[in-house]
Protein backbone atom coordinates (compact mmCIF):
# COMPACT_ATOMS: atom_id res chain seq x y z
CA UNK A 1 0.00 0.00 0.00
CA UNK A 2 1.32 3.66 -0.99
CA UNK A 3 2.48 5.62 2.15
CA UNK A 4 0.13 8.17 0.99
CA UNK A 5 -2.59 6.07 1.59
CA UNK A 6 -1.32 5.13 4.80
CA UNK A 7 -0.94 8.53 6.16
CA UNK A 8 -4.66 9.43 5.28
CA UNK A 9 -5.78 6.20 6.33
CA UNK A 10 -4.19 7.07 9.56
CA UNK A 11 -6.05 10.41 9.65
CA UNK A 12 -8.99 9.17 8.93
CA UNK A 13 -8.89 7.12 11.49
CA UNK A 14 -8.03 9.88 13.62
CA UNK A 15 -10.64 12.16 12.33
CA UNK A 16 -12.88 8.90 13.22
CA UNK A 17 -11.70 8.88 16.54
CA UNK A 18 -12.21 12.76 17.20
CA UNK A 19 -15.28 13.12 15.66
CA UNK A 20 -16.47 10.30 18.43
CA UNK A 21 -14.91 12.53 21.14
CA UNK A 22 -16.74 15.10 19.68
CA UNK A 23 -20.22 13.31 19.07
CA UNK A 24 -20.18 12.16 22.64
CA UNK A 25 -19.37 15.68 24.16
CA UNK A 26 -21.48 17.09 21.51
CA UNK A 27 -24.44 14.80 23.09
CA UNK A 28 -23.27 15.62 26.65
CA UNK A 29 -22.82 19.00 25.70
CA UNK A 30 -26.48 19.22 24.22
CA UNK A 31 -27.96 18.16 27.57
CA UNK A 32 -26.42 20.74 29.56
CA UNK A 33 -27.43 23.22 26.95
CA UNK A 34 -30.79 21.94 27.10
CA UNK A 35 -30.76 22.15 30.67
CA UNK A 36 -29.29 25.60 30.59
CA UNK A 37 -31.58 26.85 27.73
CA UNK A 38 -34.77 25.72 29.76
CA UNK A 39 -33.10 27.41 32.88
CA UNK A 40 -32.43 29.91 30.49
CA UNK A 41 -36.79 30.16 29.29
CA UNK A 42 -37.65 29.90 33.37
CA UNK A 43 -35.17 32.92 34.08
CA UNK A 44 -36.56 35.14 31.05
CA UNK A 45 -40.03 34.09 32.62
CA UNK A 46 -38.94 35.26 35.92
CA UNK A 47 -37.21 38.32 34.30
CA UNK A 48 -40.35 38.89 32.01
CA UNK A 49 -42.82 38.86 35.00
CA UNK A 50 -40.27 40.71 37.13
CA UNK A 51 -39.85 43.36 33.90
CA UNK A 52 -43.54 43.74 34.31
CA UNK A 53 -44.02 44.66 37.66
CA UNK A 54 -41.62 46.58 37.30
CA UNK A 55 -42.73 48.38 34.36
CA UNK A 56 -46.21 48.54 36.40
CA UNK A 57 -44.50 50.07 39.42
CA UNK A 58 -42.75 52.09 37.41
CA UNK A 59 -46.30 53.53 35.48
CA UNK A 60 -47.96 53.76 38.96
CA UNK A 61 -44.32 55.82 40.40
CA UNK A 62 -44.86 57.39 37.27
CA UNK A 63 -47.97 58.26 37.55
CA UNK A 64 -46.69 59.38 41.51
CA UNK A 65 -44.43 61.37 40.54
CA UNK A 66 -46.60 63.56 37.71
CA UNK A 67 -49.42 63.91 40.74
CA UNK A 68 -46.78 65.01 42.74
CA UNK A 69 -45.51 66.96 40.04
CA UNK A 70 -48.83 68.45 39.08
CA UNK A 71 -49.20 69.28 42.86
CA UNK A 72 -45.87 70.54 43.47
CA UNK A 73 -46.61 72.76 40.03
CA UNK A 74 -49.86 74.26 41.54
CA UNK A 75 -47.52 74.88 45.02
CA UNK A 76 -45.60 76.69 42.97
CA UNK A 77 -47.92 78.48 41.14
CA UNK A 78 -49.61 79.37 44.28
CA UNK A 79 -45.94 80.81 45.89
CA UNK A 80 -45.73 82.56 43.10
CA UNK A 81 -49.14 84.52 43.77
CA UNK A 82 -47.92 84.46 47.20
CA UNK A 83 -44.77 85.89 46.32
CA UNK A 84 -46.38 88.38 43.78
CA UNK A 85 -48.71 89.45 46.63
CA UNK A 86 -46.02 89.68 48.73
CA UNK A 87 -44.26 91.66 46.30
CA UNK A 88 -47.08 93.89 46.03
CA UNK A 89 -47.17 94.08 50.06
CA UNK A 90 -44.03 94.64 50.23
CA UNK A 91 -44.10 97.96 47.59
CA UNK A 92 -46.80 99.40 49.67
CA UNK A 93 -45.09 98.93 52.42
CA UNK A 94 -41.95 100.55 50.98
CA UNK A 95 -44.36 103.40 50.00
CA UNK A 96 -46.18 103.78 53.07
CA UNK A 97 -42.09 103.66 54.95
CA UNK A 98 -41.60 106.18 52.39
CA UNK A 99 -44.23 108.06 53.28
CA UNK A 100 -43.59 107.94 56.66
CA UNK A 101 -40.05 109.15 56.26
CA UNK A 102 -41.55 112.34 54.76
CA UNK A 103 -44.12 112.65 57.58
CA UNK A 104 -41.02 112.36 60.16
CA UNK A 105 -39.20 114.87 58.12
CA UNK A 106 -42.17 117.03 58.75
CA UNK A 107 -42.47 116.01 62.15
CA UNK A 108 -38.83 117.02 62.41
CA UNK A 109 -39.37 120.47 60.74
CA UNK A 110 -42.00 121.19 63.51
CA UNK A 111 -40.05 120.80 65.89
CA UNK A 112 -37.93 122.88 64.44
CA UNK A 113 -39.80 125.17 64.24
CA UNK A 114 -41.72 124.74 67.55
CA UNK A 115 -38.08 124.76 69.24
CA UNK A 116 -38.14 128.66 67.42
CA UNK A 117 -41.04 129.03 68.64
CA UNK A 118 -39.69 128.11 72.31
CA UNK A 119 -37.10 130.00 72.56
CA UNK A 120 -39.33 133.28 71.09
CA UNK A 121 -41.68 132.41 73.34
CA UNK A 122 -39.12 132.83 76.05
CA UNK A 123 -37.87 135.75 74.98
CA UNK A 124 -41.01 137.00 74.97
CA UNK A 125 -41.72 135.94 78.17
CA UNK A 126 -38.56 137.23 79.35
CA UNK A 127 -39.67 140.45 77.97
CA UNK A 128 -43.02 140.20 79.59
CA UNK A 129 -41.35 139.38 83.12
CA UNK A 130 -39.37 142.37 82.90
CA UNK A 131 -42.26 144.78 81.49
CA UNK A 132 -44.35 142.89 84.45
CA UNK A 133 -41.98 144.28 86.72
CA UNK A 134 -42.19 148.01 85.23
CA UNK A 135 -46.20 147.89 85.31
CA UNK A 136 -45.80 146.32 89.34
CA UNK A 137 -43.54 149.34 89.94
CA UNK A 138 -46.08 151.37 87.96
CA UNK A 139 -48.87 149.81 90.21
CA UNK A 140 -47.66 150.38 93.41
CA UNK A 141 -46.83 153.79 92.15
CA UNK A 142 -50.51 153.96 90.98
CA UNK A 143 -51.50 152.58 94.28
CA UNK A 144 -50.01 155.28 95.98
CA UNK A 145 -51.20 157.87 94.05
CA UNK A 146 -54.93 156.21 94.13
CA UNK A 147 -54.70 155.72 98.01
CA UNK A 148 -53.83 159.70 97.80
CA UNK A 149 -56.25 160.64 95.85
CA UNK A 150 -58.84 158.50 98.16
CA UNK A 151 -57.79 160.60 101.06
CA UNK A 152 -58.60 163.35 98.99
CA UNK A 153 -61.86 162.25 97.80
CA UNK A 154 -62.34 161.17 101.38
CA UNK A 155 -61.82 164.50 102.33
CA UNK A 156 -64.02 165.83 99.86
CA UNK A 157 -66.69 163.72 100.52
CA UNK A 158 -66.55 165.09 103.96
CA UNK A 159 -66.97 168.21 102.69
CA UNK A 160 -69.38 167.94 100.39
CA UNK A 161 -71.72 166.05 103.08
CA UNK A 162 -70.95 168.82 105.38
CA UNK A 163 -71.96 171.34 102.20
CA UNK A 164 -75.02 168.76 101.34
CA UNK A 165 -76.23 169.03 105.15
CA UNK A 166 -75.82 173.05 105.09
CA UNK A 167 -77.65 173.01 101.73
CA UNK A 168 -80.38 170.30 103.20
CA UNK A 169 -81.08 172.91 106.41
CA UNK A 170 -81.13 175.95 104.02
CA UNK A 171 -84.05 173.69 101.91
CA UNK A 172 -85.67 172.97 105.08
CA UNK A 173 -85.55 176.59 106.04
CA UNK A 174 -86.97 177.74 102.70
CA UNK A 175 -89.80 175.28 103.15
CA UNK A 176 -90.68 176.28 106.57
CA UNK A 177 -90.64 180.50 105.29
CA UNK A 178 -92.73 179.41 102.37
CA UNK A 179 -95.08 178.16 104.19
CA UNK A 180 -95.43 180.46 106.70
CA UNK A 181 -95.67 182.99 103.93
CA UNK A 182 -98.11 180.25 102.69
CA UNK A 183 -100.36 180.59 105.75
CA UNK A 184 -100.18 184.02 106.25
CA UNK A 185 -101.40 184.90 102.73
CA UNK A 186 -104.35 182.07 102.53
CA UNK A 187 -105.45 182.39 106.36
CA UNK A 188 -105.02 178.75 106.49
CA UNK A 189 -105.35 176.64 110.21
CA UNK A 190 -103.93 173.71 110.98
CA UNK A 191 -106.30 171.32 111.82
CA UNK A 192 -103.52 169.24 114.35
CA UNK A 193 -100.80 170.80 116.05
CA UNK A 194 -97.49 168.85 117.11
CA UNK A 195 -97.84 167.47 120.42
CA UNK A 196 -101.00 166.97 120.29
CA UNK A 197 -101.32 163.26 119.54
CA UNK A 198 -100.90 162.10 116.79
CA UNK A 199 -100.89 163.40 113.39
CA UNK A 200 -102.70 161.67 110.36
CA UNK A 201 -102.31 162.51 106.59
CA UNK A 202 -105.71 163.54 104.69
CA UNK A 203 -103.83 161.63 101.60
CA UNK A 204 -101.96 158.70 101.62
CA UNK A 205 -98.66 158.93 101.00
CA UNK A 206 -96.15 156.04 100.68
CA UNK A 207 -92.31 155.23 100.54
CA UNK A 208 -89.57 152.89 102.15
CA UNK A 209 -87.04 152.33 104.78
CA UNK A 210 -83.67 153.44 104.02
CA UNK A 211 -81.64 152.59 107.15
CA UNK A 212 -82.63 151.21 110.31
CA UNK A 213 -80.55 152.06 113.91
CA UNK A 214 -80.85 152.53 117.51
CA UNK A 215 -80.65 155.51 119.41
CA UNK A 216 -79.03 155.83 123.09
CA UNK A 217 -82.01 154.37 125.22
CA UNK A 218 -81.99 151.48 122.88
CA UNK A 219 -85.25 152.35 120.78
CA UNK A 220 -85.82 151.19 117.28
CA UNK A 221 -85.17 154.40 114.89
CA UNK A 222 -85.88 154.18 111.40
CA UNK A 223 -84.97 156.81 108.42
CA UNK A 224 -87.20 157.39 105.42
CA UNK A 225 -86.95 158.27 101.76
CA UNK A 226 -89.91 160.98 102.27
CA UNK A 227 -89.62 164.17 103.80
CA UNK A 228 -91.43 168.01 104.24
CA UNK A 229 -91.44 168.25 100.27
CA UNK A 230 -94.10 164.65 100.44
CA UNK A 231 -96.09 166.20 103.41
CA UNK A 232 -94.67 164.71 106.21
CA UNK A 233 -94.22 166.57 109.56
CA UNK A 234 -93.45 165.22 113.03
CA UNK A 235 -96.18 163.34 115.10
CA UNK A 236 -97.21 161.50 111.63
CA UNK A 237 -98.02 157.73 112.26
CA UNK A 238 -96.61 155.47 109.34
CA UNK A 239 -97.23 152.30 109.18
CA UNK A 240 -94.54 149.55 107.88
CA UNK A 241 -95.43 146.48 106.01
CA UNK A 242 -93.46 143.19 104.01
CA UNK A 243 -94.54 141.49 101.44
CA UNK A 244 -98.00 143.03 102.31
CA UNK A 245 -98.20 141.81 105.92
CA UNK A 246 -97.98 144.43 108.93
CA UNK A 247 -94.71 144.72 110.49
CA UNK A 248 -95.21 147.90 112.59
CA UNK A 249 -96.20 151.76 113.55
CA UNK A 250 -93.62 154.50 113.37
CA UNK A 251 -93.77 157.53 114.75
CA UNK A 252 -92.30 160.23 112.78
CA UNK A 253 -89.80 162.01 115.53
CA UNK A 254 -87.62 164.85 112.74
CA UNK A 255 -88.30 165.51 108.85
CA UNK A 256 -85.99 166.97 106.40
CA UNK A 257 -86.51 168.30 103.01
CA UNK A 258 -86.19 165.09 101.73
CA UNK A 259 -85.76 162.70 104.62
CA UNK A 260 -87.36 161.54 107.89
CA UNK A 261 -86.56 159.71 110.87
CA UNK A 262 -89.17 157.73 112.80
CA UNK A 263 -89.68 155.86 116.20
CA UNK A 264 -90.72 152.07 115.82
CA UNK A 265 -93.86 152.39 118.35
CA UNK A 266 -96.35 148.90 118.04
CA UNK A 267 -94.55 146.37 118.57
CA UNK A 268 -91.34 148.28 120.27
CA UNK A 269 -89.12 144.99 119.46
CA UNK A 270 -90.51 144.87 115.87
CA UNK A 271 -88.00 143.65 113.24
CA UNK A 272 -88.09 146.73 110.88
CA UNK A 273 -85.49 145.98 107.68
CA UNK A 274 -83.87 148.40 104.62
CA UNK A 275 -86.30 148.35 101.68
CA UNK A 276 -89.54 147.69 103.91
CA UNK A 277 -92.40 149.36 102.45
CA UNK A 278 -93.75 152.48 104.83
CA UNK A 279 -97.06 154.57 103.87
CA UNK A 280 -99.15 157.11 106.27
CA UNK A 281 -101.47 155.89 108.48
CA UNK A 282 -105.24 156.91 107.53
CA UNK A 283 -106.88 159.15 110.26
CA UNK A 284 -110.77 158.38 111.66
Amino acid sequence: MHILTKILVAFAALLSVALSALSVAYVANTSRIRVAYESLQTDLQIASTQQATAAASAAEAREQLEADLQQRDGEIARLRGELGSREIENERLRREVAQATLEVEAVNSQIAQLNVLSQTLAMTNENYRSEVGSLRSESVASSRRQLQLEETIANLEGERQVLELARRALEEQLFDARQQLSRLGEGAVATSTTGAGPVFLAERVQGSVTDVRRDGAGRTLVELNLGRNDGLREGVQMTVSRSGAFVANVSIQSVESQRAVGLVTLPEDAEVRSGDRVSSSQGR
